[in-house]
């Protein structure tokens, strides 16, 4: 019985060792990295009738699709004018 005791007041013991030495900080999480434009392109989107010009694709990151984001289907492809 006081084998059992002991053995139980040791797992305790070690169970609230390792719980309490664990840093706080890993309790919060750090945001996802999010892809790029560039990464993203032929994935998500498509620029269409558009030609790189020698391969220049900054124009990509000129694109603001979180304001598009919303716009987007899971069951069509979608079509969106930029007048700029």
């Amino acid at each position: 019985m006081i084998r059992l005791l002991l053995l139980l007041a040791t797992f305790l013991l070690l169970t609230s060792a390792v719980s309490f030495s664990q840093n706080s900080s890993s309790r919060y999480s750090s945001p996802p990295i999010l892809p790029s434009n560039l990464e993203r392109y032929n994935v998500d989107y498509t620029l269409k009738d558009y030609v790189f010009v020698n391969g220049d694709s900054t124009i990509l990151e000129q694109i603001d699709l979180v304001s598009i984001e919303h716009l987007r289907s899971n069951s069509a492809n979608v079509e969106i004018m930029d007048n700029n």
